[in-house]
């Protein structure tokens, strides 16, 4: 399977038969596609992943008609991008994969709804130091959004903080002045990025119910237990300042929430689960989750928005 856009091939442990092909996308509404094709290997199969050049690649509609197609992929590439078809929620499309050599794979997929946030609120805090006497101060960010009534919903969060930084020129020996954004005023001016932490409670994946953290920013929630109510997610991020060296000038939150389907649960927890115990030998071997009908691999349809919150100081 292709992992996290990447060759997947690496964590599968795939029958021996004949090679089938491999596919890896994330279709969204308002985009186009982006697709991840190889194929697939057997355990002593040494030769190449890359499909042959003239496989046709093709999005259709529900009713298998042509929307868009490419009679070919480019010389060492995984990689295929349409540009026509734009998707929309609560369509269906198929991906249609065809050479003589492979069984042909044709799968259709929904374009789910989209959901926004509710709200992302935030306030600043402080707690005890390292050092005695002193305090920390952070960000306490809560993001919230309005469940479906409808049973069996899955979600998908991401986050991260962008710090918009400015330090004193001539205090700052640390850095290659070639590596800020700008200079003015007597200043440095340059970006810092970094995921936010999401609750995790104890064991592989996480014991909460609820929301099963991925790491990067990322975790995948399940109305089991909050179907049709508000959702509300902690999160904090940290201030780091030496005022007489350098200083933040703002953070901006950037969050996307999007609804998915069941498969997007089971294959990156099953992924998760693979990562976590691949090495070790007295556990029992994890198949990752493929969706593809006559391949391996997933297509994993999505919807949802994007919020920046930019918090000044």
């Amino acid at each position: 399977m292709l992992s996290c856009e990447r060759n997947a091939n690496n964590v599968v442990d795939l029958p021996v038969e004949d090679a089938k092909f491999v596919l890896f996308a994330k279709p969204e509404n308002g985009k186009s596609l982006e697709l991840f094709i190889e194929k697939s290997k057997g355990v002593l199969d040494l030769g190449s992943t890359l499909v042959p050049g003239d496989t046709y690649i093709a999005i259709a509609d529900e009713n298998g008609n042509i929307l868009e197609s490419k009679n070919g992929i480019m010389p060492d590439s995984n990689r295929v991008n349409f540009s026509s078809v734009i998707f929309e929620r609560g369509s269906t499309y198929q991906i249609q994969v065809i050479h003589p050599d492979f069984e042909s794979v044709k799968h259709n997929f929904t374009i789910p709804d989209t959901i926004s946030f509710e709200s992302i609120q935030y306030s600043f805090q402080e707690e005890a130091s390292l050092w005695e006497g002193e305090t920390d101060e952070y960000l306490k960010i809560d993001f919230s959004f309005q469940e479906s009534p409808q049973e069996n919903q899955y979600y998908w969060i991401e986050a991260y903080a962008v710090y918009n930084v400015k330090s004193i020129v001539e205090e700052d020996w640390l850095w290659d002045p070639e590596s800020y954004d700008s200079i003015s005023d007597g200043y440095y001016h340059y970006k810092d990025s970094v995921y936010l932490d999401f609750p995790q409670e104890e064991g592989l994946i996480g014991d909460n119910p609820v929301m099963a953290v991925l790491g990067q920013g990322r975790a995948i929630i399940n109305d089991y237990l909050i179907n049709g109510q508000t959702y509300s997610i902690e999160t904090q991020v940290y201030i780091y300042e030496q005022e007489d060296y350098y200083q933040v000038d703002s953070i901006e939150i950037i969050a996307r929430l999007y609804r998915v389907e069941k498969a997007t649960s089971d294959y990156y927890l099953s992924l998760e689960k693979y990562s976590n115990t691949a090495d070790n030998i007295f556990t029992e071997p994890v198949q990752v989750f493929s969706n593809v009908n006559n391949g391996y691999g997933v297509i994993l349809p999505r919807g949802g928005t994007k919020k920046i919150l930019k918090i000044p100081f």
